[in-house]
């Protein structure tokens, strides 16, 4: 069994940001110095968590993948809020990045990909959308203060660059997950263009 998801890689403009935004976050705010932090190379926005699947079932989704995306065009996803306490900032037990989807286009690919992930017998997801990236987590929750954010989010971009405040979304991959010690390590198992079907 495979514990399988599919999810949208960032562009390298857009996890240099959000990698550096941990980095001084866990600087400014010793607080937050002991979560779990996503490690900057695996820094990804989840599209659709599978489950546990078989390698012939993971395998016959990555085959009907192209079919079921293949006619969404790329677009671009704005980013909304570098970071956001989960649930609230007073007792934050997760830190995410979030991503506008102003005309729809992330929700539908995610549809897709859950109409897809239906035909193998994987539960509805029974949350709303939210396009997002995980940051860090915490086993207790962590006040966090807002101001650490305008903090964190700037010195490594010049005022003529700036910071990057979207991506272009091209492809979907589908990866597995083993749990470990120190961390998840992911495997890739296949990236699928958008538009090529």
């Amino acid at each position: 069994m495979h514990r399988s998801f599919v999810a949208l890689d960032l562009t390298e403009p857009m996890r240099r940001r959000l990698a550096a935004v941990a980095r001084s976050i866990r600087s400014h705010d010793p607080r937050w110095a002991t979560a779990r932090w996503v490690p900057p190379e695996n820094l990804h926005l989840t599209i659709r968590f599978l489950g546990d699947l078989a390698e012939e079932n993971l395998e016959s989704f990555i085959r009907d993948l192209p079919g079921a995306v293949g006619a969404l065009s790329t677009f671009e996803l704005p980013l909304a809020e570098v970071v956001r306490p989960i649930p609230s900032s007073s007792h934050a037990s997760m830190l995410w990045a979030t991503f506008d989807d102003p005309d729809g286009r992330c929700a539908l690919l995610a549809n897709a990909v859950s109409d897809l992930a239906a035909t193998l017998g994987v539960a509805p997801e029974t949350r709303p959308f939210s396009p997002h990236v995980t940051l860090a987590r915490s086993r207790r929750p962590i006040p966090f203060s807002a101001d650490v954010t305008g903090r964190a989010d700037g010195g490594m971009y010049t005022p003529a660059t700036g910071p990057p405040d979207s991506m272009s979304v091209r492809e979907v991959t589908v990866y597995t997950s083993t749990l470990a010690r120190a961390g998840a390590r992911y495997r890739r198992w296949a990236s699928i263009e958008l538009g090529e079907r």
